[in-house]
């Protein structure tokens, strides 16, 4: 993902947390595009908490490939979130890729991948 993506996801982190709907039908659609694998799924579904699932799921897509955010949107549309979508492109547009704030990142090792969470310092 490139980093105005990365951006915009942070940026509206607590926006997507709050407002997103069907989180299972985005999982499920982004495991069928490939953007996930298994056992991201299940790292995601093992959170107790709806919140801390989409977390989670944000926090694997911060580090995906370039087709993770398009794939992201399409999901979005897909579910009937397209109160997101609108946020992010709104945000996107705005968006510059300055580095005003210090991340932190927390590497944990994962079967499927790396897995990377970013902490603001």
């Amino acid at each position: 993902m490139d980093e105005k993506h990365k951006m915009v996801l942070q940026v509206l982190r607590g926006f997507i947390v709050e407002n997103l709907r069907f989180l299972m039908g985005i999982i499920n659609i982004l495991f069928l595009k490939e953007v996930l694998c298994e056992e991201e799924k299940d790292t995601i579904l093992v959170e107790d908490v709806l919140q801390a699932q989409i977390e989670r799921l944000l926090d694997i897509l911060l580090w995906k490939g370039e087709n993770a955010f398009p794939s992201f949107i399409e999901a979005l549309k897909e579910t009937g979130n397209e109160h997101i979508v609108k946020e992010l492109e709104q945000q996107g547009e705005g968006a510059s890729c300055s580095p005003t704030s210090k991340i932190k990142i927390i590497v944990g090792v994962h079967s499927c991948s790396a897995l990377y969470r970013p902490v603001r310092l």
